[in-house]
């Protein structure tokens, strides 16, 4: 499942994966499982990274 949402993070262009995952994650952390809102931070996180370095090296 974490490389998907990773995959879909990239692929996403206008933002929503991203808006969801910060969504999801405040869900968790309102359901009081706080790792794994720190797990699905982290993997949008990363995945957010990765795409925008990427799109610099493309430049």
């Amino acid at each position: 499942m974490r490389k998907f949402i990773g995959w879909l993070a990239k692929k996403d262009t206008t933002g929503f994966v991203e808006k969801a995952g910060e969504k999801a994650s405040q869900l968790y952390q309102w359901a009081g499982d706080h790792k794994r809102a720190e797990k699905l931070e982290t993997i949008i996180e990363e995945s957010s990274s990765n795409s925008e370095s990427g799109k610099g090296e493309l430049d």
